[in-house]
């Protein structure tokens, strides 16, 4: 197993299992998730298509991208709260 790899990183969290999908749309009475979600969210507010997404990275590409967006960050000094204030105070 590689670090790198997009299938494993979904191995590497707790959540619920195949099975454990099952048991819990059954304990709400419904068939699937896909009923359960038929039955609770309004069809005005669902997409009519599937989402246009591009392709997955993997954990590690994406943290390097991460990083090299962060490197175009730029710091300025900040005078907020340090007394400054656009008016003329009366001696």
């Amino acid at each position: 197993m590689t670090l790198d790899s997009t299938k494993n990183f979904l191995f590497r969290h707790l959540g619920p299992r195949v099975n454990d999908l099952d048991a819990m749309v059954s304990i709400v009475g419904a068939s699937s998730i896909e009923a359960l979600i038929e039955e609770v969210v309004p069809e005005s507010i669902r997409l009519k298509e599937p989402l246009e997404l591009q392709e997955a990275q993997s954990e590690t590409d994406f943290l390097s991208d991460l990083r090299a967006l962060a490197a175009k960050n730029k710091e300025f000094r900040s005078f907020i709260g340090l007394g400054y204030y656009g008016n003329v105070t009366p001696s």
